[in-house]
């Protein structure tokens, strides 16, 4: 769970201009989300957007096992294997980005053993990493990795989410995230 003290430090004005709707779909009662999950998803991908300047937009939020995920990347992307994330762009220009997050909560789970931080952290990753493709950031080349792995650290970081210290970029063979990529932390 995240150390939020004050979540309204997170709520500027600007939210109110990026809608966010979140839906569990095929969880089970072994897989349902932790308390608070559904709001700390919400300023997740709400605190990306405005790390990377942009204030308006919405996002769907599909949180699926990893069956369904598997089959949405097989009929979406012909890719037949479970993943972590998957990002449709429906619109994005200079002011204002919409888009659908489908995220594995089953995925995260697994992920955060190997880790060592909770699930709802790797969870919470997904979608800033899924949030940053709708916004238009890539990770294709070492250079662009090493940029969406920096955003993430900050959204984590400004999230104070459980564990964030130990996203190390520097574990991924990313370049440094320099002081003048640093979010202030609320």
């Amino acid at each position: 769970m995240s150390n939020i003290q004050d979540s309204s430090r997170l709520e500027p004005k600007s939210f109110a201009e990026i809608e966010v709707d979140i839906q569990a779909h095929g969880l089970d009662g072994t897989l349902s989300l932790p308390a608070g999950a559904i709001e700390l998803i919400g300023a997740a991908i709400r605190t990306t957007f405005l790390d990377q300047q942009m204030s308006t937009g919405e996002v769907d939020v599909a949180i699926v096992n990893d069956a369904t995920i598997q089959r949405l990347n097989r009929d979406h992307l012909q890719h037949d294997w479970e993943t972590d994330v998957i990002s449709f762009s429906y619109h994005r220009d200079e002011q204002r980005a919409c888009g659908e997050l489908i995220v594995s909560w089953e995925t995260a789970r697994r992920q955060a053993a190997i880790t060592q931080w909770p699930p709802l952290t790797e969870l919470l990753l997904y979608c800033i990493h899924g949030t940053l493709h709708l916004l238009g950031l890539d990770d294709q080349t070492e250079s662009q990795r090493a940029s969406m792995r920096c955003a993430e650290q900050r959204v984590l970081q400004r999230l104070s989410a459980e564990g964030w210290q130990r996203y190390d970029v520097h574990d991924r063979g990313d370049s440094l995230c320099g002081p003048s990529n640093q979010l202030p932390v609320p």
